[in-house]
C-alpha cells in the first residue's frame, strides 16, 4: 500500500491482461473453424470405388456369376464397383491378394471350393489361411459335376461304369481340367467309395477333353453340368450321373451318384469373403445385400437361366462349410496319393 492506505494503480498490468484475454478469446474462436475445414471421417462405403476381386480369368462361371452380382451390387451400396480378374494357380494368385488386402471394406472378393477347402492341401506352403484370413460374407451358388461317357462305351448307369472298371485291365481312364479340380477329386472319390479302378488324366481344356473322349482315347470325363447339357442334348455323350446329394435341375433325369453309392457328394460352392478383421458391420451389410440380391429379383433369374444354383448362406454356415469340405478332401488327396506342389 502506499502512503495513503490505497492500493497502487499498475496501468501497465492491467493493459497486458486485457491484451493476453484477447488474444484467448480469438484463439478460441478460431479453434471452431479450423475443425470444420477437416472433413470427417465418411461412412462405409461412402468414401471410394470398392475392388472385387475375381482369382480367375474373364468369361469363366465364376466370372459371369460375380459379375451378376456385382451389377445389383454396385446399385444397392451407390458405389462403383471395379471387378479385377487376378488368374493364376487355380485361383490362389487372387485369393492371395485378398486376403492381403487392406481389411476396411474396400476390397472384397470371390472364392470357391477349390481356393478355400482343396488348394491348400496341394503345395507344401500354402500362402494364405482360408479360414484366418478372411472374413466369410455368404455363399452365393452351389454347383456339381456330370459323369460322362459316350454311347459306345456300352453302359448305362454308374453301377455299370464301377463294374466295368473292375473287368478291364488297368481299369478305365478319365479325363479332368486338371490335378486337384473338383472335377478330378469327384472321379478320386469315386474311386474311394466304390472300390473301382479309375485313372486320371489332366488336361487343359474341355475341347481336348471332348477331342479324346469321342475319339475313343478316353473312356469318360466328369465335367460341370452346365458344360455337359449341350453334349447330352445332341446324343454325343450320356450323362450316367451327377454329383450331389440331389438331382440337378438342369438334368433331372439323371442319377445322382449318391443314388447308386449312399454318402457320396461332390457339391461345390461360390462364395464371397472380404480380408480378416473387416469390420463386423461391414460385412452384415454385406451378407443382406447379398441375401436380397440372391433370394428374389432379377439377378437370381439370370443365374438360374444359366443353369446355376444361387443362395445366400450365413458367414457362420460358410465358415462351417470351409471348415467341414476341407477336411473330406484332404481325406481324399491324402488317400489318392496325389503329390503335394514345392
Amino acid at each position: 500500500m502506499n502512503e495513503q492506505g490505497t492500493r497502487p494503480v499498475v496501468t501497465g498490468y492491467r493493459h497486458s491482461c486485457v491484451a493476453a484475454s484477447a488474444c484467448i478469446a480469438a484463439l478460441l474462436l478460431s479453434m471452431p473453424c479450423a475443425a470444420q475445414s477437416q472433413s470427417p471421417a465418411q461412412p462405409w462405403p461412402a468414401a471410394g470405388p470398392i475392388r472385387y476381386i475375381v482369382p480367375f480369368p474373364p468369361g469363366g462361371s465364376t466370372d459371369l456369376i460375380s459379375r451378376f452380382v456385382v451389377d445389383d451390387l454396385r446399385v444397392r451400396l451407390k458405389q462403383t464397383i471395379v471387378v479385377e480378374n487376378v488368374g493364376g494357380a487355380g485361383g490362389t494368385l487372387g485369393v492371395n491378394k485378398l486376403a492381403k488386402s487392406k481389411p476396411d471394406g474396400y476390397t472384397i472378393g470371390f472364392g470357391n471350393s477349390s481356393t478355400h477347402t482343396i488348394n491348400m492341401h496341394l503345395t507344401i506352403s500354402p500362402p494364405y489361411d482360408p479360414v484366418a484370413d478372411f472374413a466369410p460374407v455368404a455363399i452365393i451358388n452351389e454347383y456339381v459335376n456330370a459323369v460322362l461317357v459316350t454311347p459306345k462305351l456300352g453302359v448305362t448307369d454308374i453301377k455299370g461304369l464301377i463294374a466295368l472298371s473292375k473287368s478291364r485291365p488297368g481299369g478305365l481312364s478319365y479325363g479332368s481340367s486338371g490335378i486337384g479340380t473338383s472335377l478330378h477329386l469327384s472321379g478320386e472319390l469315386l474311386t474311394a467309395m466304390s472300390g473301382g479302378h479309375f485313372v486320371h488324366v489332366p488336361y487343359k481344356a474341355f475341347p481336348n477333353i471332348a477331342t479324346d473322349l469321342l475319339g475313343g482315347r478316353l473312356d469318360f470325363t466328369i465335367n460341370t453340368v452346365e458344360i455337359s447339357v449341350p453334349f447330352t442334348k445332341d446324343g454325343t455323350m450320356k450323362a450316367l450321373a451327377t454329383t450331389g446329394k440331389e438331382r440337378s435341375r438342369m438334368l433331372p433325369q439323371v442319377p445322382t451318384v449318391a443314388e447308386s453309392l449312399p454318402g457320396y457328394d461332390m457339391t461345390g460352392f461360390m462364395a464371397v469373403f472380404a480380408p480378416a478383421k473387416t469390420p463386423p458391420a461391414i460385412v452384415n451389410r454385406l451378407h443382406a445385400e447379398l441375401v436380397a440380391i440372391l433370394t428374389a429379383g432379377e439377378v437370381r433369374e439370370k443365374l438360374m437361366a444359366q443353369g446355376f444354383s444361387p443362395l445366400a448362406s450365413t458367414p457362420d454356415e460358410l465358415l462351417q462349410r470351409i471348415k467341414t469340405d476341407s477336411a473330406r478332401w484332404k481325406a481324399v488327396i491324402e488317400a489318392a496319393g496325389i503329390p503335394k506342389d514345392q
